[in-house]
């Protein structure tokens, strides 16, 4: 795809499978690489989709690096990330609507904060 769209250009289609391939990184315990894909994914999806507006692949973006951050051990990174996630998915979703999409945010949040608290790191 980059061949097609070039290295430098930036476009919603190549977002996608960077974000798919920091997940494969993810599986394979490549967490540098993981990094770079969900990092240049989220860089793609904000140049695209515009820097702050709010789009659900932004806010999976987001989820991911968290998911990441926390596999690191970088604690409040990873809350920081979970943060922006769920201001997002308020915003997207609509906060006076419930929607399973913020659920399933403020659970994962919750089960992040447990951790937190059983390895007494909170």
């Amino acid at each position: 795809m980059l061949d097609i769209y070039g290295p430098n250009k930036q476009h919603h289609v190549i977002t996608l499978p960077l974000n798919n391939l920091g997940l494969v990184y993810q599986a394979l315990g490549e967490l540098n690489k993981e990094f770079e894909a969900h990092e240049k994914s989220l860089e793609m999806y904000r140049a695209t989709d515009g820097h702050d507006a709010p789009h659900q692949d932004v806010a999976m973006s987001f989820n991911n690096l968290e998911v990441l951050y926390e596999a690191l051990d970088e604690l409040e990174k990873a809350s920081e990330k979970f943060e922006q996630a769920i201001q997002m998915q308020l915003v997207i979703c609509r906060s006076n609507e419930p929607h399973p999409d913020i659920l399933t945010s403020f659970e994962n949040l919750g089960t992040f904060y447990l951790g937190l608290v059983k390895s007494n790191k909170a």
